[in-house]
């Protein structure tokens, strides 16, 4: 699926009139270049979002994603059917309705500019930017930018996907490894797609069960959490006892049992290092 010298591409105006929940007194217009797919994708949303004044959103971004006949669109359509997520039922949860079938006819060059775009599809834009980045996409973005922004936000819509029964960790290992398939030139960055270097927060989501259902034992080390700034992400795979996720740059490891003993330094001292010796059964695919 890489993409070929002849696939055309569009400009697609986004319009953002809110900056860290505020609303601008001036709306930001911004210019993407999109593939023919993606600029399809987002006309699938306004649709979707036609009673509403702003286009784009978690919501329809989704379903415009699902609705494609495109390769991407149709694995992510049959991946999130796996977890009972059809786009009727996204929809219904997001307090909308939809005639899929009035979907199939749209087309990119029919995508209406510029889009009013919500703050969550915002940052699912800007991380799949990054993304495209990273994998050198030379600045045009597709479908499987976008839709590999969706698993691994951090701190976005955890309910929305409780409520859908969306296991994104699953999502992302199985998005990461369908995209080192199909594109075997960016084998290295979607190998590590779905890991801490790039997807902590989304990694770490089976650990934030855990320690919901944790014994008595992780409640307690819960109590006697720390927080770092930073975590080397070359050394990360060795801090998979007690971890939990707070956002990108800021993980909790629990302090260790009073009796512990790290070595020279004490545990204060030893806090960032060494935790992964005593990682337990049930932490180990916390990494």
């Amino acid at each position: 699926m890489p993409t070929k010298p002849d696939e055309k591409v569009l400009t697609v105006t986004l319009t953002y009139d809110r900056e860290a929940g505020k609303v601008l007194p001036s709306p930001k217009h911004v210019k993407l270049v999109v593939k023919q797919d993606l600029a399809a994708a987002f006309a699938r949303a306004a649709a979707v979002n036609r009673s509403d004044s702003t286009p784009l959103s978690f919501t329809s971004v989704l379903i415009g994603l699902m609705t494609g006949s495109d390769t991407v669109s149709v694995w992510l359509k049959a991946e999130l059917e796996k977890h009972k997520a059809t786009a009727q039922k996204i929809a219904s949860n997001g307090s909308r309705s939809f005639d899929e079938s009035s979907l199939l006819s749209i087309s990119g060059e029919s995508v209406p500019t510029p889009l009013l775009t919500t703050m969550s599809a915002r940052q699912a834009v800007e991380e799949a930017q990054a993304i495209a980045a990273a994998v050198g996409s030379g600045g045009v973005l597709d479908v499987r930018h976008i839709a590999a922004a969706y698993p691994i936000l951090p701190d976005w819509h955890d309910k929305d996907f409780e409520s859908l029964g969306i296991d994104r960790l699953a999502w992302a290992r199985a998005f990461g490894a369908f995209m080192a398939k199909a594109y075997p030139a960016e084998k290295a960055y979607w190998g590590r797609y779905a890991g801490p270097r790039v997807a902590g927060p989304a990694h770490f989501l089976q650990c934030r069960r855990l320690h919901r259902t944790g014994s008595g034992r992780h409640r307690s080390q819960r109590r006697s959490a720390r927080t770092i700034d930073r975590v080397d992400p070359d050394r990360h795979s060795t801090l998979d006892w007690g971890i939990r996720p707070l956002g990108i740059g800021q993980i909790v490891l629990h302090a260790p049992p009073p009796k512990a003993d790290l070595g020279p330094g004490g545990p204060r001292a030893e806090t960032h290092r060494g935790l992964g010796r005593q990682a337990t059964d049930e932490n180990r695919d916390c990494r």
